[in-house]
């Protein structure tokens, strides 16, 4: 499996693939974004998207990324994770990527907003300081 962020001219070529995963991660969101909304952000670089294909270029994730700031803090936050994943404990070894690229841009922690269900399959990730996502209101934070 390989994954990779996508330009803003990548986007615009992969919409039609990427854009059902995508509206089918929102499904579990309050409705606060849409496909169209996270594809101009991608565009306009407000928002990363990543794709992740198998050895045959099927697609296995589509995830949607931002950065997120406060005074003291900015964060790497996946906003949202669609796709069938085969094999998961497989597929987390591409967490190191985000967390490299978080790192990169000054980030001290990567955050999922997301529904209860993430916990599962959170609760076994570490960063490279050993530091877990930790539940804060089913926000889930790592400290990078």
């Amino acid at each position: 499996m390989k994954s990779s962020l996508l330009t803003p001219p990548q986007v615009l070529k992969l919409w039609p693939l990427l854009e059902p995963h995508i509206e089918s991660a929102l499904h579990h969101s309050i409705g606060e974004y849409d496909p169209f909304s996270i594809c101009l952000m991608a565009l306009s670089e407000q928002a990363h998207i990543w794709l992740t294909r198998d050895e045959d270029g099927q697609v296995i994730t589509v995830i949607v990324t931002r950065f997120t700031s406060s005074a003291h803090s900015k964060s790497l936050l996946i906003m949202t994770c669609a796709g069938q994943v085969p094999d998961w404990d497989t597929w987390t070894a591409h967490h190191t990527t985000l967390e490299e690229f978080a790192k990169k841009n000054g980030c001290n922690s990567m955050q999922v907003w997301g529904r209860r269900g993430w916990e599962r399959r959170l609760r076994h990730l570490e960063s490279n300081k050993g530091k877990p996502y930790q539940l804060l209101y089913h926000v889930y934070n790592m400290e990078i």
